[in-house]
């Protein structure tokens, strides 16, 4: 009987702790989660904030993915991002579990499908395709990356998107001295020129984003291509007669002997092909020159010679641009 008595008083012990932790628990869940509009984790961005925007001050779209291995948060504003008074200030705020995150946020989305989302090990953005196959070149694409840890009590923690650092690199060409090739490479008498670049990323992994001498890109075969075209201009650079420039996603890890590959076709102002030349991304040693993130790589080709630099400041080649008209092509159809 007495030892009947104390395994009650063990068992009536262990419920009520039992019950105790559980209502702790219970009670600690509702603390956090009662409120529906708290927020403890926020995005603001200068470019969307009203008081702020001006014509060279601005976006036109915003996709913000915040992920703790699974995605845990996703939100889309479009200009004039006035759907809540917060937005209208450039402020997104979210309600985040405690831990660490990886954020991600975009503007300029065009030409871009963003797949297999619910995870950050597969989510992704991919260059959208042509009817023939050919991958669209992609806009100015502009992300951030933040990895912020959220403490529970604790402060709202804030990150800034700025987005004043491209996330794709450019590879501008400029010609001079090309007479001898073909009598009708001058710039009076070339309207476009098109390329077929080859050796390129069609697809961005999150994972893969760190900083900008790391992330690269990747690709669904050996075989994808981009199409481009570029309505050339004048004095593009130093002495060149005429040029054009074209965005790509950073190179892919294609290895040692693989690079990018570009094959330019002269249109002229009859719309008629006149020359086709192939240049290649690569060193005096023929190892691949890689493309960064925010980067641009000026080709020069002067007659027969080909150079290739990377601009220390990307804004070179606008400083000295001599005017017409270019920016990246919406890809055409053959």
């Amino acid at each position: 009987m007495k030892n009947s008595f104390y395994m009650f008083k063990r068992y009536f012990a262990f419920c009520f702790f039992s019950l105790t932790a559980l209502c702790c628990l219970i009670f600690s869940s509702c603390t956090y989660d009662y409120f529906d509009d708290e927020s403890n984790y926020v995005v603001y961005v200068p470019k969307a904030d009203a008081g702020k925007v001006i014509d060279n001050y601005s976006i036109e779209d915003l996709a913000i993915y915040i992920y703790s291995e699974d995605l845990q948060r996703e939100r889309y504003s479009f200009s004039p991002f006035n759907e809540d008074a917060r937005s209208t200030v450039g402020n997104y705020h979210f309600k985040l579990f405690p831990g660490y995150h990886s954020v991600y946020s975009f503007t300029g989305l065009s030409n871009l499908n963003f797949t297999d989302l619910n995870t950050q090990s597969t989510a992704r953005f991919d260059l959208q395709k042509n009817t023939d196959g050919y991958y669209l070149e992609p806009s100015a694409i502009y992300l951030e990356y933040a990895t912020p840890t959220i403490y529970f009590p604790g402060p709202v923690v804030t990150d800034t998107a700025r987005f004043d650092r491209p996330f794709t690199g450019r590879i501008c060409i400029a010609f001079k001295n090309m007479l001898p090739l073909h009598p009708s490479l001058t710039a009076d008498k070339i309207s476009k020129v098109e390329i077929e670049a080859a050796g390129i990323g069609t697809t961005q992994y999150f994972s893969q984003v760190t900083d900008s001498v790391s992330t690269r890109s990747t690709r669904f075969s050996p075989e994808d291509k981009m199409l481009l075209t570029s309505t050339v201009y004048v004095n593009p650079y130093k002495d060149f007669e005429f040029g054009l420039e074209n965005r790509y996603l950073p190179s892919p890890a294609l290895g040692t002997k693989e690079y990018i590959s570009l094959q330019l076709k002269f249109i002229d102002n009859q719309n008629l092909e006149v020359y086709s030349m192939f240049v290649d991304l690569v060193d005096d040693t023929r190892n691949p020159v890689i493309l960064h993130t925010n980067e641009t790589i000026v080709i020069g080709i002067d007659g027969e010679k080909i150079h290739i630099i990377s601009l220390d400041n990307p804004a070179d080649w606008e400083d000295i641009m001599g005017g017409g008209n270019s920016g990246p092509g919406p890809g055409i159809e053959v």
